[in-house]
């Protein structure tokens, strides 16, 4: 018989999803196990300290959130700060091999026995017998966890044959639960999400570049909800991004249909979409047909300078890395023609130094008239008039449905796309006119410099504006660019190892 009367206690709750209150199984809530906890700290004759509470966090060894009051109470317990721990079931505690396994040394060192509401006993971790059951209850959680795992994904099989959404709802999308089962009964779209997602298709349709989407509710996410340009932010309670944005518009749950994971099929929900078929695929079309805004990042590139800079000591490309976090350009032994030249690693540089001097040199270089002049001259008449022409079309497309909008109201996605599918050849077959003669890094600078003329800034203030416009633009516009105007980058070796600070006369710009 164990002895607890008047000892220090500590009680634990968790639940994956804590959706039983108000049901016939309350009593598993994270509310109920509490009220259990303390009529159970009554009984034994404990002082309950604390209840440390991991409320919808599942602890399946396939979990990725961090459930900080299990850490807590871990702390507590080695602190001397609880003497008795008390849970619902032990279930409650960790369906992994190595969190039970710690937990059990830590009570056995300890001495912290463990009572078990739903068992209707303590466990002695002095008592050899009350261990082994502890640590066979770990491996029933941990073959448990993997069974629950297969019945999820048999779920989810099942919810895609029979055409039912599964995971997080998209932006624009909202689901219906039953209040006492938890069973979804229907996908509806957002009231206060649809019409943003309606303004995204219209906008695309119309010519709009993805970036300035993006950039736009961006900005507008940093508004009051109170005003009428406020757009509200994702999912994960973040800014709107290029990569998030393009990827609620490519999402096809908005025309009432999703893709099989494992075929890669296009299949049929059990939900009314609200974006036409033909809108949905005009817009896919627009983004995955290479329309998308010249300079967005080619395939594989995730940094600025990796292969384009190159190591000074033996001419190979520089490639990422990283150390203590901070993202670095690395030798990487790799020549012109990508073979393994050599296994060393010469030297390495923080990436943020040398985009910095990069991006400050192309600059300087974007302000080069006789380079500019050359590159103007690839520029023809007729891709110049090509421009003015699509420029001139799109005014009068946006003309004519600011007037609709002015007698109508607004416009919704697929009557923008109805009308604009007579634009949409000419415009395209304009646009592609105008770059005729010309690479992505040419075209960007030209569209650079005409903007700075049209500020008319000159000095330091001309290089602030091009310095700001290089940085809002993608990444592959911006690797265009220097591959251009900054193509001869080399990185010099530290004159000390272990040197904190940069060393400028490492950049070596050709």
């Amino acid at each position: 018989m164990i002895e607890l009367h008047g000892l220090d206690a500590g009680g634990y709750t968790r639940a994956s999803k804590d959706i039983a209150v108000g049901t016939d199984l309350e009593g598993m809530s994270v509310e109920g196990q509490a009220d259990d906890i303390t009529e159970a700290a009554d009984e034994l004759g404990v002082n309950l300290v604390e209840i440390y509470d991991d409320n919808n966090l599942p602890g399946s060894k396939f979990a990725t959130k961090e459930r900080k009051d299990w850490g807590r109470l871990l702390a507590d317990i080695k602190s001397g700060r609880i003497k008795v721990l008390i849970v619902w079931e032990l279930s409650r505690g960790s369906r992994k091999y190595s969190e039970w396994g710690t937990f059990l040394d830590l009570i056995e060192e300890y001495d912290v026995p463990v009572h078990c509401i739903t068992h209707e006993r303590t466990y002695n971790p002095r008592n050899h017998k009350d261990m082994e059951i502890l640590q066979l209850e770990g491996v029933k959680s941990h073959t448990e966890s993997n069974m629950i795992s297969a019945r999820v994904r048999r779920g989810h099989a099942k919810a895609r044959k029979k055409g039912r959404p599964h995971g997080t709802p998209r932006f624009g999308w909202q689901r219906i639960y039953d209040e006492k089962s938890g069973k979804m009964v229907s996908q509806v779209p957002h009231p206060g999400e649809r019409p943003y997602v309606e303004e995204a298709f219209a906008f695309v349709l119309g010519g709009g570049s993805m970036v300035e989407g993006a950039r736009d509710w961006a900005e507008r996410n940093a508004l009051s909800g109170d005003d009428s340009r406020y757009v509200p932010l994702t999912r994960g309670g973040k800014r709107w991004t290029y990569e998030v944005y393009r990827s609620m518009l490519l999402s096809p749950v908005h025309m009432g249909k999703f893709v099989d994971p494992k075929t890669g099929e296009m299949m049929s929900g059990n939900w009314e979409g609200f974006i036409s078929e033909d809108v949905w695929w005009r817009v896919n079309n627009i983004i995955r047909a290479g329309q998308k805004p010249v300079g967005s990042r080619p395939a594989g590139a995730k940094y600025l300078m990796t292969f384009i800079a190159r190591c000074d000591w033996c001419k190979c490309y520089m490639a990422s890395g990283g150390k203590r976090g901070v993202p670095m350009l690395v030798c990487s032994g790799r020549g012109d023609d990508r073979a393994i030249q050599s296994t060393a690693k010469h030297l390495s540089i923080r990436m943020d130094w040398v985009d910095k001097a990069v991006k400050r040199a192309l600059v300087k270089r974007l302000r080069d008239r006789d380079f500019i002049k050359a590159l103007a001259a690839r520029d023809t008449e007729g891709a110049r008039e090509a421009r003015a022409e699509a420029a001139r079309l799109r005014a009068e497309l946006d003309a004519m449905f600011e007037d609709v909008k002015a007698r109508r109201g607004p416009i919704t996605a697929a009557q923008y796309g109805e009308i604009a599918a007579a634009w949409e050849p000419d415009i395209e077959a304009l646009l592609k006119k105008s770059t005729q003669g010309l690479d992505a890094g040419s075209a960007l600078a030209l569209e650079l410099l005409r903007m700075a003329e049209e500020a008319g800034v000159e000095g330091d203030e001309l290089d602030e504006l091009l310095l700001e416009a290089v940085e809002d633009m993608p990444l592959g516009g911006q690797r265009a660019l220097v591959k251009l105007f900054v193509p001869d980058v080399r990185i010099g070796r530290a004159k000390r190892r272990g040197g904190k600070g940069l060393d400028p006369d490492r950049i070596i710009i050709g």
